[in-house]
């Protein structure tokens, strides 16, 4: 899987000039035997862990996020992760003059989270499917005065609008589960 993911980044990485740069990851699915679901429902405390949005690396940061995060939890009561994925083949934006490289975002690396529901949308569809272009040019105009030179940055305020899509799924995701447990 995060080979299908890097050969999507290296060919956004590989084109120049004006060749048309790849907008949706691979297709990929989480396999069954990585799944894991602690909460059954007589637990005294039960606790939904999300993860949502872009994941621009979770295997570099799962250890700590096991050690410090989950395993605390986990000493409490049972955990339940779930995920919501907002995937693209790249990433490009304020992070890349620090780091001076592009990140993949397809998604596969959140498998590594062991969630108990996880799923996945193209970015590029959410921002079609709802018209998010459209809203921020709304919201930039309306909000001039108030946010001022905020509203210039209207990649800020599409991230602000996808962020927004995919808390909304993963707290979907969650009920869901709650419901049939």
């Amino acid at each position: 899987m995060k080979r299908a993911c890097a050969q999507a980044l290296a060919m956004t990485d590989g084109m120049r000039g004006g060749e048309a740069r790849p907008t949706r990851c691979p297709p990929w699915r989480m396999p069954a035997h990585a799944r894991r679901c602690g909460v059954r429902g007589e637990e005294a405390v039960r606790t939904a862990l999300c993860f949502y949005g872009v994941s621009r690396n979770a295997s570099q940061a799962l250890e700590g996020l096991k050690k410090h995060v989950l395993a605390r939890l986990l000493a409490v009561g049972a955990v339940d992760v779930f995920v919501h994925a907002l995937r693209t083949p790249a990433l490009h934006g304020a992070h890349d003059a620090l780091n001076d490289r592009k990140w993949s975002a397809c998604g596969e690396d959140l498998v590594l989270l062991e969630p108990c529901v996880i799923e996945a949308s193209d970015q590029a569809d959410i921002d079609e499917r709802l018209g998010l272009n459209a809203k921020v040019e709304r919201t930039a105009n309306v909000s001039a005065k108030a946010l001022g030179a905020y509203t210039r940055r209207r990649p800020v305020l599409l991230n602000i609008y996808r962020s927004r899509y995919s808390l909304h799924r993963v707290a979907t995701l969650v009920r869901a589960r709650e419901l049939l447990r």
